[in-house]
C-alpha cells in the first residue's frame, strides 16, 4: 500500500476497521486504507474539507466497510445542516446501531487524532476512488469472462456492451484533450470541397424523384435527415425506393430495417427490380408470371453494394449503427454512403445497461446520437425514420392548413412557387424524436390527401418543412405499389374533396382503426366482426371495410382477412 503523506499510519492492530474481503487465490483487492483515513480524518477536522472531495467521492468508493459507513455519516450530516466533527458523526453512527460496527468510539478518536492532511485531502481523494475504479475493472472483468463461457447470444452486442461498461470507469478528465483548431485552418479546405461539388465530384445521395431532388439541392447531402410518416402512409417504401436507387446508382446503401423481416426486405427488393407486388408475393396472391419477372430480376440485383441488417431478440443496440457504418466505409473507403434506420421507435437499449429500462427517447436519442457520429466520421447521409405521435394524425391525415401547404408568386418567374407558410407546424411530429427534427439537415414529412386519384391510387403531399440549405417546399406523389411524383404544382390540381363517395378525415381515421383491428386479430372471419372489433358506428365501419377491400387493402383468405401491407407503408 502507498503511504499517504502527513497522516499517521494506522496499525492492524489498532480499533481499526473489520477484515475485507479476500478473493480467490488469497489475493486482497487493491484498496489504500492510509488514504481512505486521511480523507477522513481531513473531514472530521475542517469544516470546508468534505465541499472538496463530494464531487469526486461517493461513499461506495471506500474499501473498508467502517470509513464507507464514516463518511456515509459525514455526507448525511453536512445535507441535513448539521456540523461534522468526531462527536456529532459517533451521535449519527450511535443513533443508526453502526458504532460498533466501525470500530466504536476509539477508532473515530484515533482518526480525529490524527495530523490532517487538509491541503492533499482531494488528492487522497482521487486515490481512493482509483482503487475503487480498479476493483471494480477486475470484478466486472471477471463477470465478463464468467459469462464468455457460456452463450451470450449475439457476440458483437455483448462485447460492445462489455466495452461501453468498461468505458464507465473512464474519468473524463483523463481523456485527452483534443487540439485546439483555429477557424484559418478549416477553411480552406471547405473552399476546396465547394468546388469538387461545383464540378460534381463530390456529389449527394441520388433520389429516384426529380421535384424532391430538386428542394433537397440534388440528393440527400451528409448529415441526419429525419422522414416521418403516420402509420399506412409509405414512409418505408419510400426510403426503401430511395435506397434502391441509390445502390444502383453505385452508392454504397446499409439499410436497417427493424421492423421487417428478411423475407419483406428481399421481396420489396425483387419488387423494386422487377414491376411487381411484393405483397402479392408475400402473401401468395399472385399469378406464375409474377414469379417469372421475379426471377428474371434477380441478375440486376447481384453485386448491388446493398448491405441489410435486422433487428434482433435483445433488440437492436444504436451503438450497432456505428459498427456496421465502419464495416461498409473499409470497403468502401471513398465516395458518398446513405445509411436508413427504420425505424426510430424501434431501437433497443445497450446492452451495458444490465436491466435499467431506458424509455424510448432515451433510446432515440442515443440512436440520433449515434448517426450523428456516423454522418461526421465517414461522411454519410443517415436517415432516420420516425412514426408519427398519436396526437399528430390528424394534421398527418390531411389537413393543410395548420401547415399552410400552398404556392405563391414570384416577381419574375412565370409559375407559382410551391411553399409552406408555417414549417413549424411540421416539425416535431414524430413520436419522441422531436429533438432529432428541429437538430436534422432536412425533415420530410409526408402528409396523406384525404382523397384518392381517379385511378384510385393515393394521394399524398411529400413535404420538407425544413431544409438547413434550402427553402420549405412540397411535392405531390401518388403511390400504389410505388411512389411516383406528380405533376401538379398548386394544391388546386390535387383531388376534389366533396365528401361524397371521397374520404374524409374522419372515414381515413376510420379505415385507419379498421387496418388496426385486422393486424391484431386476423382471425376474423367476417366484416361484421371486424366492426364489432372497432370503435366506431357500425354503419360507418362496414362501409369503410368495403372502401378497403375495393382498394386492394385487406384481402380476404379462407383464414380470415389480411392487411395489404404495401399500399399501407
Amino acid at each position: 500500500m502507498s503511504s499517504a503523506p502527513n497522516v499517521r499510519k494506522i496499525r492492524v492492530t489498532d480499533p481499526a476497521p473489520p477484515p475485507v474481503e479476500v478473493t480467490a487465490g488469497g489475493r486482497v483487492p487493491p484498496s489504500d486504507l492510509d488514504a481512505e483515513a486521511a480523507v477522513l480524518s481531513a473531514i472530521l477536522l475542517d469544516v470546508h474539507a468534505i465541499d472538496r472531495v463530494q464531487c469526486v467521492l461517493e461513499p461506495q468508493h471506500f474499501y473498508a466497510d467502517a470509513n464507507r459507513q464514516i463518511y456515509e455519516a459525514a455526507v448525511d450530516l453536512k445535507g441535513s445542516g448539521s456540523p461534522i466533527d468526531i462527536v456529532t458523526v459517533s451521535s449519527y453512527l450511535r443513533t443508526k446501531q453502526r458504532l460498533q460496527q466501525v470500530g466504536g468510539s476509539p477508532y473515530l478518536a484515533q482518526l480525529s487524532d490524527a495530523t490532517p492532511a487538509v491541503a492533499h485531502v482531494e488528492a487522497h481523494a482521487r486515490v481512493v476512488r482509483d482503487k475503487w475504479r480498479v476493483r471494480q475493472l477486475i470484478t466486472r472483468c471477471q463477470r465478463f469472462a464468467t459469462e464468455g463461457y457460456d452463450d451470450v447470444g449475439a457476440v458483437g452486442d455483448w462485447i460492445a456492451g462489455a466495452a461501453s461498461t468498461l468505458e464507465e470507469l473512464i474519468d473524463p478528465r483523463e481523456r485527452q484533450e483534443p487540439s485546439l483548431r483555429k477557424l484559418s485552418d478549416i477553411v480552406t479546405p471547405a473552399i476546396d470541397r465547394a468546388e469538387l461539388r461545383r464540378i460534381g465530384q463530390e456529389r449527394p445521395i441520388p433520389v429516384p424523384f426529380p421535384q424532391y431532388s430538386e428542394i433537397l439541392q440534388g440528393g440527400f447531402w451528409p448529415g441526419v435527415h429525419s422522414v416521418v410518416a403516420g402509420t399506412g402512409v409509405g414512409k418505408s417504401t419510400i426510403m426503401f425506393q430511395t435506397a434502391t436507387h441509390a445502390a444502383q446508382a453505385g452508392v454504397p446503401v446499409l439499410y436497417v430495417g427493424l421492423e421487417l423481416s428478411e423475407l419483406q426486405v428481399a421481396l420489396r427488393a425483387i419488387a423494386e427490380a422487377s414491376g411487381t407486388s411484393w405483397s402479392g408475393m408475400y402473401t401468395g396472391r399472385c399469378a406464375p408470371a409474377d414469379i417469372e419477372r421475379a426471377r428474371a430480376a434477380l441478375p440486376a440485383l447481384e453485386g448491388l453494394p446493398f448491405y441489410v441488417e435486422f433487428g434482433s431478440a435483445h433488440g437492436w443496440a444504436p451503438s450497432n449503427l456505428v459498427a456496421r457504418a465502419e464495416q461498409i466505409r473499409r470497403q468502401h473507403p471513398t465516395g458518398p454512403l446513405l445509411v436508413v434506420l427504420d425505424f426510430l421507435q424501434l431501437v433497443g437499449a445497450e446492452a451495458a445497461e444490465y436491466g435499467r429500462t431506458a424509455d424510448l427517447r432515451e433510446k432515440i436519442a442515443k440512436a440520433a446520437y449515434s448517426g450523428v457520429h456516423v454522418a461526421n466520421q465517414f461522411g454519410a447521409a443517415v436517415v432516420l425514420i420516425s412514426s408519427a405521435a398519436r396526437d399528430k394524425y390528424a394534421l398527418l391525415a390531411g389537413d393543410m392548413k395548420a401547415a399552410g401547404i400552398t404556392t405563391r408568386n414570384v416577381p419574375g418567374r412565370v409559375d407559382s412557387v410551391r411553399t409552406i407558410l408555417n414549417p413549424d407546424a411540421l416539425i416535431g411530429v414524430g413520436k419522441e424524436s422531436g429533438e432529432i427534427e428541429y437538430a436534422a439537415e432536412s425533415q420530410t414529412v409526408l402528409v396523406r390527401w384525404p382523397a384518392p386519384l381517379e385511378n384510385g391510387e393515393k394521394a399524398l403531399i411529400c413535404a420538407v418543412p425544413k431544409l438547413r440549405y434550402g427553402a420549405p417546399s412540397w411535392v405531390a406523389m401518388s403511390f400504389w405499389k410505388r411512389f411516383e411524383e406528380l405533376p401538379f404544382r398548386s394544391l388546386d390540381e390535387m383531388p376534389e374533396v366533396t365528401g361524397r363517395g371521397r374520404p374524409t378525415t374522419a372515414s381515413t381515421e376510420l379505415e385507419q382503426r379498421i387496418l388496426d383491428t385486422v393486424r391484431r386479430q386476423p382471425e376474423l372471419a367476417t366484416k361484421s366482426a371486424v366492426a364489432r372489433g372497432t370503435t366506431g358506428t357500425k354503419g360507418d365501419l362496414l362501409a369503410a371495410f368495403d372502401r378497403l377491400v375495393a382498394a386492394g387493402k385487406i384481402l380476404e383468405t379462407e383464414h380470415g382477412f389480411v392487411v395489404c401491407e404495401e399500399p399501407n407503408r
